[in-house]
């Protein structure tokens, strides 16, 4: 990813954009209901940069998890990155509750280096290509066609998900690998049908958001963030 992205640029962009989406989204250092739907897709952005920016930091400075124990070393980075998307969702404090969201992206990050590493730049340009399409209709249909998104969908999609981690459970260990693409193809239907769900909760939530006068931008946008990088793996793992 060295000749995709160049750290430099991201060092000074990141803060840049962060500083941008305070001032849209906090006044008098609290969050603001104003421009919610704006203020979300900044917080995504950001949340982004950072995600790549440790990436490429990770990548500089040659950091690993080592040789020895790597499989139980990477299951309680796991369950620590479990842990800490929980304590996101329950923390109300916004100062504890960005720092932890930084804490999840950071440890994401490290995971994704390891996705990164295994591509060629072309598959990852190809694949950012692909996904940034995908992001950008999935918004524009949620914003121009918000009838046809039911409160249900959410509950059919994630039993579609379920239902797709067993399939590739179930085919990693009885028929190795044979539906492979299959399955991908299953998973980027029902993210890219997330990625729409959740673009008109967000809408919605912004709608009601002044009367509840509480708006929570990192909860509204965990998801969609959460989504992108899922879809980003999953297209880049059949291209491979």
């Amino acid at each position: 990813m060295d000749n995709l992205i160049n750290f430099d640029v991201l060092k000074i962009a990141t803060p840049l954009i962060a500083g941008v989406t305070y001032l849209s989204a906090f006044k008098n250092g609290k969050p603001t209901c104003d421009r919610f739907l704006v203020n979300n897709f900044l917080y995504l952005l950001v949340s982004l940069m950072i995600y790549l920016t440790s990436i490429k930091y990770y990548e500089k400075e040659n950091i690993t998890l080592g040789e020895e124990n790597i499989n139980a070393k990477a299951f309680g980075l796991l369950v620590i990155l479990l842990i800490l998307i929980i304590m996101v969702s329950y923390t109300d404090n916004q100062i504890i509750k960005h720092l932890l969201w930084i804490l999840v992206i950071l440890i994401l990050g490290y995971m994704g280096k390891n996705v990164f590493e295994r591509y060629d730049k072309e598959l990852i340009r190809d694949t950012v290509f692909k996904v940034t399409l995908i992001v950008l209709g999935c918004v524009a249909f949620a914003v121009a066609f918000p009838q046809f998104i039911k409160p249900s969908m959410g509950k059919v999609l994630f039993i579609g998900l379920l239902t797709a981690i067993i399939f590739r459970i179930m085919d990693v260990f009885l028929f190795d690998r044979k539906y492979h693409n299959y399955i991908s193809y299953l998973i980027i239907f029902l993210f890219t049908g997330f990625m729409v769900y959740d673009t008109d909760r967000v809408r919605k939530v912004g709608a009601l958001c002044k009367k509840s006068g509480k708006p929570d931008y990192l909860e509204n946008m965990m998801d969609m963030f959460l989504n992108i990088i899922n879809l980003f793996s999953t297209i880049a793992g059949i291209e491979d």
